[in-house]
């Protein structure tokens, strides 16, 4: 899957990518990142238009706790909550541009924890989350969506953990 110039998971050709220059290729076709958040987003539309829904709850488990974070941040209240492991992730670590995670500016916008600053006041929890590797001026970026839920008025919306959570943690706080 991350072996640009071969097929995605739905078979469908990836473009191949100038490693010498990464930006022509992004410039002109999405990521698979950005593509597997804009399936997010097209199911939760679906999902929304379906008769007899009322609420449309996110999950996201292991690679996939990063993609929901990010499809969160775009949903706005087509969203009631949303659970993400963030499965030990960073965006930091994504150097390659054959990277599958691989977001063009993603650093320069905050990494996850300015996504995760975008839910509010949505109801949010993280979990399986690690911090920044960077100097400790850059610390303050991991206090975004804690300040961003408080200021939205609904700090009690937020919920993040560094630990792993199991599924009927994830279910009980999803269904309450």
């Amino acid at each position: 899957m991350g072996d640009f110039g071969s097929k995605d998971l739905k078979g469908k050709a990836v473009p191949k990518v100038d490693l010498n220059y990464a930006g022509y290729t992004f410039g002109y076709n999405r990521t698979i990142l950005a593509n597997r958040v804009h399936d997010i987003l097209t199911a939760v539309a679906a999902v929304r238009k379906s008769k007899g829904v009322k609420r449309v709850h996110l999950v996201g488990f292991r690679q996939a706790g990063p993609w929901v974070v990010l499809a969160r941040a775009l949903c706005g209240k087509a969203v009631s909550r949303t659970a993400a492991d963030l499965n030990q992730f960073r965006f930091e670590e994504v150097w390659k541009p054959t990277d599958e995670n691989l977001l063009p500016g993603v650093l320069k916008y905050g990494d996850l924890p300015a996504f995760a600053a975008l839910c509010a006041p949505g109801e949010l929890y993280l979990f399986n989350q690690r911090r920044y590797k960077r100097p400790p001026a850059d610390a303050w970026r991991e206090t975004w969506a804690e300040a961003a839920y408080k200021a939205a008025g609904a700090a009690d919306n937020f919920k993040a953990r560094s630990k792993k959570v199991g599924p009927i943690t994830m279910v009980d706080w999803l269904l309450p």
